[in-house]
């Protein structure tokens, strides 16, 4: 429902947007590249708010204003008791309760969580997963319990919510799973009076409302009074690692998914190193994807082939401005946005490609050749970062390289250099720039590395060339990655791990090397099924537990000598929904069939499971032979049991995981 962007068209009768203008707004279908809206449904973004911050605020603030202001007419010395407090609505609630002078008691599922909203000044914080809740606050408030009630909890905890309020107070209503009539109300609290807060119902019936709200949040923004929520921000591309990180149930605030950045015709563009093959490179994908301004700097001017291919560009009606200039010189750099201020469109974007090299090992260095080295990459990037940090910037790139994540021997100079361009990027993103760090492989045809028999070498170790279309297609992808620091390099990872001695694997590749294990998955089922097939009968069974075992201790992250109990439910063992999404994969390529996406619900022991595969996917037996494999209807008991108490942030964990399960194709009708 709600996004943030730049307009591209505006109606005739709409006044106050411009196409170009930076709006955050409330949309139908927003996982688009293109929506519409009314026009109370948008407002301007502020110049120092990113795109990602800006998306979190229309539905939170619009929510929490108009339940705690425009119902509750919430004063200070209010009492307010904030369920969910960690979640989106929660915490724009807190900053609405900690203006007005409110005192806040607030419930979060987690000690991270409830550690967060303490770090934020409140006193009182409680668990949402127990009723312990109204002990505490019956307690610190010596029994007189608080005004206001801002739930999203169902089942017991409503009625638990209601027994804190005083009388003749207010019980604001923002979930959708469990509304109450006055029946039931005045059951429990003849005295209070209930809101259901839907805030489609107030779009539809009260547009002015929703513009004068709006306007009021964002000048509270500008002002400083209010601040966008935290966030976690992931690429379009990675949107089902989104899924995944919301079905842990872990975020806090929200959760923002983000398109690439569009090159744009109406900006310019500057590149350093722009003379050079790979700087050429980058500015002719620019071009082919709509760039036509363009700013080269290099510290000399470009060679004939060069020239030819920026008259070339020309001819098509590109802008290109060359400049022979110093990157590492900040009076060089002033000078070229200077220039191009001057003569063209502001600027929206920076790569700097810039770099030379100069190997050697250590003892042969000097410290004028690591001067030599660190210039242009590490002080070309810092004139860059301080001339431009007060621009409105779409992206600022940076080209490192891989070798200072792995290291290259002969080259600490260089590895130096990219590692302050890596940890540059970071230091931007810290203070709310935009930035991103590459560290490439060796490019087959460009780069500094194509020319010096770099790649035969790397190729030993597992690291091939990285084509250029391969090259240019992820710096597209990755211009509007949140990441400040990625690698992009093809590898070969038998032969790259084989270099490090068993057990010794950095930390860094450990996950690639637990990943490539999946790969002779397909030999582990056949050789279960080998195993199987010369077992007899009465040992199958066993052999699966067994198999079932071994991947259950590394889901849970056991070591291998743990006594685990066959009969024993796994998430008594802390198995979580993420973790029974994992298990369930492992068991099913080890057997080499699909399994059912709620597996670990039905059958939630090693024994039940091994049972279910022995007769039902591997047919090993018949349903006479098996041994009981009850617990599934127990387990489906205590599941609906446990549905009782879920809260807002739970109910989106579980959604996360069947939405995944659908996409998968594993939810039927």
């Amino acid at each position: 429902m709600e996004c943030a962007g730049e307009v591209v068209a505006v109606g005739e009768a709409v006044e106050g947007f411009r196409i170009g203008d930076a709006v955050l707004a409330i949309a139908p279908g927003t996982f688009s590249t293109f929506v519409t809206t009314r026009d109370f449904l948008a407002t301007h973004k502020p110049a120092g708010l990113s795109f990602e911050d800006a998306a979190t605020v229309p539905v939170a603030f619009l929510t929490a204003r108009f339940a705690l202001q425009n119902v509750a007419g919430i004063k200070s010395g209010d009492r307010v008791l904030i369920h969910a407090g960690a979640g989106g609505v929660g915490l724009a609630a807190v900053q609405l309760c900690q203006r007005a002078g409110a005192e806040i008691f607030a419930t979060a599922g987690s000690d991270v969580k409830r550690d967060f909203l303490r770090s934020l000044g409140i006193q009182h914080v409680m668990s949402s997963r127990t009723l312990d809740f109204v002990a505490e606050i019956v307690e610190r408030t010596g029994g007189r319990g608080v005004d206001i009630v801002l739930n999203s909890l169902t089942g017991e905890f409503i009625p638990a919510s209601f027994s804190v309020l005083r009388q003749n107070s207010r019980f604001l209503e923002i979930g959708r799973a469990e509304i109450w009539d006055t029946v039931r109300i005045a059951g429990v609290h003849p005295t209070a009076a209930y809101d259901v807060i839907e805030l489609e119902t107030i779009i539809r019936e009260q547009p002015a409302l929703i513009r004068e709200m709006f306007a009021g949040v964002m000048r509270e923004i500008r002002q400083g009074e209010l601040k966008p929520l935290p966030l976690r921000a992931f690429p379009l591309a990675e949107a089902e690692h989104a899924f995944r990180y919301m079905a842990q149930a872990r975020h806090i605030g929200k959760i923002v998914v983000t398109l690439p950045a569009a090159i744009r015709s109406e900006g310019a563009y500057l590149i350093t190193g722009g003379f050079g093959a790979l700087g050429l490179a980058v500015a002719g994908r620019m071009v082919e994807r709509g760039a036509r301004c363009l700013i080269l700097m290099g510290r000399s001017l470009p060679s004939d082939d060069a020239a030819n291919t920026l008259r070339e560009w020309e001819s098509f009606g590109v802008r290109v401005k060359v400049i022979a200039a110093d990157v590492s010189r900040a009076e060089d750099v002033k000078r070229v946005l200077a220039e191009a201020a001057a003569d063209f469109p502001p600027l929206l974007g920076v790569v700097h490609a810039a770099g030379v090299l100069d190997d050697g090992v250590l003892q042969q260095q000097t410290w004028d050749r690591f001067e030599h080295i660190l210039a242009p990459k590490m002080a070309g990037a810092w004139n860059l970062h301080c001339l431009t940090r007060h621009m409105e910037l779409d992206f600022f790139v940076m080209f490192s390289s891989a070798a200072s994540l792995f290291g290259s021997a002969g080259q600490g100079n260089y590895v130096a250099a990219n590692a302050f361009l890596d940890a540059l990027a970071h230091h931007r993103r810290a203070n709310n720039l935009c930035a991103l760090s590459i560290n490439w492989g060796v490019w087959s045809e460009a780069g500094l590395a194509a020319d010096r028999n770099a790649g035969q070498r790397l190729a030993r170790r597992g690291l091939q060339p990285l084509e250029p279309t391969q090259g240019l297609d992820a710096f597209e992808r990755l211009l509007g990655s949140p990441e400040a620091q990625v690698a992009v390099l093809p590898i070969r990872w038998a032969r790259f791990l084989a270099q490090f001695p068993a057990g010794s694997v950095p930390p860094l590749f450990r996950e690639m090397a637990e990943a490539k294990k999946h790969s002779a998955d397909s030999t582990a089922t056949s050789e279960l099924l080998q195993r199987l097939k010369e077992a007899p009968p009465d040992e199958c069974r066993g052999i699966i537990a067994a198999q079932i075992r071994e991947h259950t201790l590394k889901v849970l992250g056991l070591p291998a000598s743990s006594n685990l109990d066959p009969r024993q439910p796994l998430h008594e063992l802390g198995l979580d929904s993420l973790m029974a999404v994992e298990l369930r994969n492992a068991i099913a390529r080890t057997v080499g069939s699909s399994l059912p996406a709620s597996l670990l619900f039905d059958y939630p022991t090693v024994e039940t499971i091994a049972a279910y595969l022995s007769r039902e996917v591997l047919h090993l037996e018949s349903a006479a032979e098996s041994a009981p494999t009850a617990g599934g209807s127990d387990n489906r008991t205590r599941l609906l049991d446990q549905l009782e108490q879920i809260d807002e942030e739970e109910a989106e964990a579980l959604l996360a995981e069947k939405l995944l399960a659908f996409g998968a194709g594993e939810i039927k009708k």
